[in-house]
């Protein structure tokens, strides 16, 4: 039985920490020089990391992640953008939920139900996003990217028109409603699509699916927490200590300007990627 690799763990939690913590506090401790200190440790700490997990399993062990799953090229592009895609995901309703409750005084309970439109959309779409995949291919990621972009410069957009409201009646109107559905639509097209991306890619053996699907759920918790500091840092700042709705609506567009732009760049990636797996792949190949 091989030894756990508890030096690994360490390794890993230490490069998470040292990453995410300083862009989570940072902001609030007004950007101290320790902070800058612990990002610039990040890049000797995974390389660390790396030699470790090599000797590791040069001695025979079993690494905490299989660092030749890197050389698929399918796996290391279908990581990068699930990286783009989730980063945008989890602050997507942290920023709402802050802007709903105060920005326009909506209670928990009515902001609650400003999302459930979303939750039956990606319901739906993710139920049939794998038959929509055998028709389209990894199109069915674009769609999906496509139809959140919509989404989002609509929230942005009826959002801007409602402040003019004094009862905010245009966030109960129905077409806000029908926004919040079609980023849902996209979202429950474009995740499984991702996912199978990765942990379903060919070259991937069955002794390598539990590695796979580890440092997939790796890379998409870290993305959401990344996102969820830097974008929120990116709310907060323009907010500014404001609480008028101009203020939190000026925060919401150059916050959803950071998501939009990872969308695209998703999109792009996306657009490209069977040519650009190819190359890779054929690199890899022929070191």
């Amino acid at each position: 039985m091989s030894p756990l690799d508890f030096l690994g763990i360490g390794f890993a939690s230490l490069v998470l920490f040292f990453l995410i913590y300083p862009i989570v506090q940072g902001r609030e401790s007004g950007w101290p020089l320790w902070s800058f200190v612990m990002v610039a440790l990040v890049p000797p700490l995974m390389a660390a990391f790396i030699a470790h997990e090599r000797n590791f399993l040069r001695s025979g062990g079993l690494p905490l992640i299989a660092l030749h799953l890197f050389g698929n090229g399918t796996i290391s592009l279908g990581l990068m953008v699930s990286f783009l895609f989730y980063s945008g995901g989890a602050v997507f309703f942290v920023i709402l939920t802050v802007f709903f409750q105060e920005g326009f005084g909506l209670s928990p309970a009515a902001t609650g139900l400003m999302f459930l439109p979303f939750a039956l959309g990606f319901a739906a779409a993710s139920s049939s996003s794998a038959a929509v995949a055998r028709r389209i291919g990894m199109w069915v990621i674009n769609l999906g990217t496509v139809l959140m972009m919509v989404g989002l410069l609509g929230i942005i957009e009826f959002t801007r028109a409602a402040a003019a409201s004094p009862e905010n009646a245009l966030l109960q109107h129905g077409i806000i409603i029908m926004l919040f559905l079609v980023y849902g639509v996209g979202q429950g097209f474009a995740q499984p699509a991702l996912i199978n991306l990765v942990v379903g890619s060919n070259g991937t053996t069955s002794e390598d699916a539990g590695s796979a699907a580890g440092i997939f759920l790796t890379v998409i918790h870290s993305s959401m927490a990344l996102g969820v500091a830097s974008i929120g840092d990116v709310f907060f700042w323009a907010l500014a200590g404001s609480s008028t709705k101009a203020s939190y609506l000026d925060a919401l567009s150059k916050a959803f300007i950071c998501n939009l732009s990872l969308l695209v760049a998703t999109f792009i990636i996306v657009l490209w990627f069977p040519r650009l797996a190819r190359g890779l792949t054929r690199a890899t190949l022929a070191s």
